[in-house]
């Protein structure tokens, strides 16, 4: 058997190039329709995205006043338990000071403000924990209890022990 290239026949298919690139063609522009269509919708979501974060913003500027009061009123209440709370004396009209507050009376008015107001519940209720004393002393805010505590334990006023707060005899 002779070669095909040496004997200056050569049986080899003609073949047509463009009716092979056809469909490839098509195929291209498909994929780049499809391309165009993805970026179009990439570009609707992040505009949607970018207006959603906008309009998040606007809403946390608006109710950011709004949660730090909520989250201050109820930060310190749950710090208070209701069953923990201990109920004001009674108001006969007058705020007399009670009779177990009447050995301390030099002191608090003395020292007056948070810590009279504190010396004065620990005499009127005796030993007491931080949430008592705030309810007792009318405030919310559980961190003035703590810090009048500080001072009134520098002077010896008050002693702690375990979680509550008594006068020192």
């Amino acid at each position: 058997m002779a070669h095909p290239q040496l004997s200056g026949h050569i049986d080899a298919e003609v073949v047509d190039r463009e009716a092979e690139l056809g469909p490839l063609r098509d195929r291209i522009e498909e994929l780049e329709a499809d391309l165009r269509k993805m970026r179009q919708e990439r570009d609707k979501a992040r505009a949607e995205g970018l207006a959603a974060i906008s309009a998040i913003s606007a809403l946390r500027d608006q109710l950011s006043g709004l949660y730090r009061a909520m989250k201050a009123i109820f930060g310190e209440i749950e710090l208070v338990s209701p069953l923990a709370v201990v109920p004001p004396p009674p108001d006969n009209g007058a705020s007399a000071p009670s009779p177990q507050s009447g050995r301390w009376s030099n002191l608090i008015n003395k020292l007056g403000g948070n810590r009279g107001k504190f010396i004065h519940a620990l005499a009127d209720f005796g030993p007491s924990t931080a949430s008592q004393v705030a309810a007792a002393m009318g405030i919310t805010r559980i961190q003035t209890v703590y810090d009048t505590s500080h001072q009134l334990m520098k002077l010896g006023v008050v002693t702690k022990k375990g979680d509550q707060y008594a006068l020192k005899e």
